[in-house]
């Protein structure tokens, strides 16, 4: 995203909500700052930037007072780059020396070199972990995404990554996670299900009495004194 022409005024768009969205919300006037947090105090206050911005656009140009940066920047100093390069090629040369990916396509760190577990591992030891402590069906949204979601969210990126610096490769969007619906392009969220409905009804109940809780009773659970129970 750029707001002008200039080479350094590019942010990309999660940078962008988290250095201005963010910065206006704990900052003087925003949410944090002795305001209310619910969901009308929010929408007044995205509804009113505009007008806000306008207003702070008309007082610049009436006290003839602007907030400009200059086109100068850090990196483009010849110290800066020089000292940019000589950590480039120790880090190309810790590299080659190093190669943490020869032969082998497993993901793994660039820092220790250690092997990194699945997506789909890492999504159940955290499904594990909400049943262990958790007294409700584990909700699909609180879990990393399936692999099968990756992927297509994997695809839609770098076709919007080949649209936004204009490349001249024509690639279709329809083989990179989207699909045509009533003359409109949607996302292909997954083509598989977040998880078997069996196990998304998988509860924990550790009652120490004769389920005078009624959690056991809500979901239909015969429950036992001296046992921890489990019921799919």
């Amino acid at each position: 995203m750029r707001r002008s022409e200039r080479y350094w005024a590019g942010l990309s768009s999660d940078l962008m909500i988290e250095q201005v969205l963010m910065r206006r919300v704990k900052t003087a006037g925003g949410l944090t700052r002795g305001r209310g947090m619910g969901d009308i105090q929010r929408s007044q206050w995205l509804l009113s930037m505009p007008a806000c911005g306008e207003m702070n656009q008309a007082v610049q140009d009436l006290t003839g007072i602007g907030y400009h940066t200059s086109e100068q920047h850090k990196e483009e100093s010849q110290a800066r780059q020089k000292r940019d390069k000589d950590d480039i090629l120790t880090v190309l040369s810790f590299i080659k020396d190093r190669n943490p990916f020869k032969g082998d396509d497993s993901l793994r760190n660039n820092e220790n070199g250690l092997e990194l577990e699945s997506l789909d591992l890492q999504r159940y030891r955290k499904f594990a972990s909400k049943v262990l402590v958790g007294n409700i069906y584990v909700q699909v949204h609180s879990l990393p995404p399936t692999s099968n979601a990756a992927k297509f969210h994997s695809l839609r990126t770098f076709y919007q990554s080949k649209i936004w610096i204009q490349d001249d490769v024509e690639i279709h969007p329809i083989y990179w996670g989207w699909y045509t619906s009533g003359n409109k392009l949607l996302p292909i969220r997954s083509t598989l299900p977040p998880a078997p409905d069996k196990l998304l009804k998988t509860i924990r109940c550790n009652c120490k009495q004769n389920c005078d809780s009624k959690r056991c009773r809500k979901h239909g659970i015969d429950c036992s004194i001296t046992v921890v129970n489990f019921e799919v």
